[in-house]
């Protein structure tokens, strides 16, 4: 039998109404996260050290950065060599590599995820009480 979330839902409750139950549910977690995203953001400017904000790429370089930086990540766990805690910001990113990273990460994320789905870890349970997959099925 499914694991079901902490509150009791009707079984004939629809997609639409699960999720948002699910997310009254898990509200009082999410919040404390977002008042400190705030925080974080409002502190620099209110206590006159904006020299932080001085350095603010671009999106799409973000982007590139986290892609190419998790896959540098992966290449450590099969080949460990110069293992220093450098985080260099480099100011060109090549498009391409980061283009490439981008879709292998999406890959692995994809095949992880669809290999477990039946039996699925504890940080992925709130995925499986909303039965999708049944839900979408009839």
């Amino acid at each position: 039998m499914p694991q079901r979330s902490a509150m009791a839902i009707p079984e004939g409750t629809s997609v639409r109404m699960q999720l948002f139950l699910l997310g009254v549910e898990k509200t009082p977690f999410f919040a404390p996260s977002v008042i400190s995203s705030i925080l974080t953001v409002v502190a620099p400017i209110h206590s006159g050290n904006s020299e932080l904000l001085a350095v603010n790429p671009p999106l799409q370089w973000r982007a590139a950065n986290i892609a190419l930086s998790y896959c540098r990540y992966m290449e450590k766990l099969f080949w460990p060599e110069n293992l220093a805690a450098e985080c260099p910001l480099e100011r060109r990113l090549p498009l391409g590599p980061a283009l490439l990273a981008a879709l292998f990460l999406m890959l692995v994320t994809s095949a992880a995820i669809g290999a477990c789905w039946t039996n699925l870890p504890g940080c992925f349970q709130p995925l499986r009480t909303l039965n999708i997959a049944t839900d979408l099925g009839r």
